[in-house]
């Protein structure tokens, strides 16, 4: 009897080998082989096809979700790409965070947020606020209707080309000021959706869904126009590089959002909902 590399199997005649192939080399998870005398039968094992059900919706004025422990995948990084839909219920008030990673106890600051202006701006603020920020042209989102937003940062790269906000798919980066930032500088909060954190501050008023960081990786062009799709999510864990956390909204019900590509689960706090309404 041949021994393989099986999971504790060998090859007779009527053994079965979990996720290998008969000539021991190939990995063909996802199926059965079967031996018998007149060679391997595969046994398929389908796997579910990426659906959207659900997003979430905050009102404005209180809701948001905040991750159970700190978020730091971005510590110390150079690198990192941000990827979001909104669907935006009016025109912003002045400012509403989408998402901010603030720094605790330190008003207007924080490691990265991405907020929404009243003109239809998107601005992505790293580490402080005002200062070093990458700003996507203004009337490219649409209110009422969904938007993808992706922004990649490469601190390394020369000043002004830093980074780049794409929306829809199409780049719409009008100011990329990095300054003298090198690098991310380490978190000392948890990760707040759909507020600024420290105190509640701007909330945003809207629907949400599918949001993704790519801790150490800048994403490109080409992948903005694949995230976006035509208008409609695809599946990330089919990516090159799947995205270190998302956070896809799928539960439904419950007060737990699970973050289906990491470890950074969070909470629902106060009256954020589950709709139907999604990006199709």
């Amino acid at each position: 009897m041949a021994v393989t590399n099986g999971w504790g199997k060998g090859v007779d005649n009527n053994s079965i080998q979990w996720g290998r192939g008969k000539d021991n080399a190939t990995n063909n998870w996802g199926k059965v082989y079967e031996t018998s005398a007149s060679g391997d039968t595969a046994l398929a094992v389908s796997t579910p096809s990426f659906s959207n059900t659900y997003s979430v919706e905050m009102d404005g004025t209180d809701d948001y979700i905040k991750t159970d422990a700190i978020y730091s995948a971005l510590d110390g990084g150079t690198k990192a790409s941000f990827s979001v839909w909104v669907k935006p219920d009016s025109g912003a008030p002045k400012l509403e965070y989408l998402f901010h990673n603030p720094r605790s106890g330190t008003a207007n600051q924080g490691q990265f947020g991405l907020v929404l202006y009243e003109d239809n701006s998107v601005q992505l603020y790293v580490q402080t606020f005002n200062v070093q920020r990458v700003l996507g042209d203004i009337s490219y989102i649409t209110y009422g209707s969904w938007n993808h937003i992706l922004v990649t940062i490469d601190l390394a790269l020369s000043a002004g080309n830093e980074a780049k906000m794409y929306i829809n798919g199409v780049d719409r980066t009008t100011t990329s000021a990095m300054g003298t930032l090198t690098n991310f500088y380490n978190a000392t909060d948890k990760f707040y959706i759909g507020e600024e954190g420290n105190g509640g501050y701007n909330p945003y008023n809207g629907k949400m869904d599918e949001l993704a960081i790519w801790a150490g990786t800048t994403l490109t062009s080409s992948d903005a126009t694949t995230l976006y799709n035509s208008g409609v999510p695809t599946d990330l864990s089919q990516f090159s590089t799947p995205p270190s956390n998302w956070w896809r909204f799928e539960e439904g019900s419950g007060t737990t959002i699970s973050d289906t590509s990491g470890s950074a689960d969070a909470t629902i706090i106060n009256q954020t909902t589950f709709t139907t309404d999604v990006p199709t």
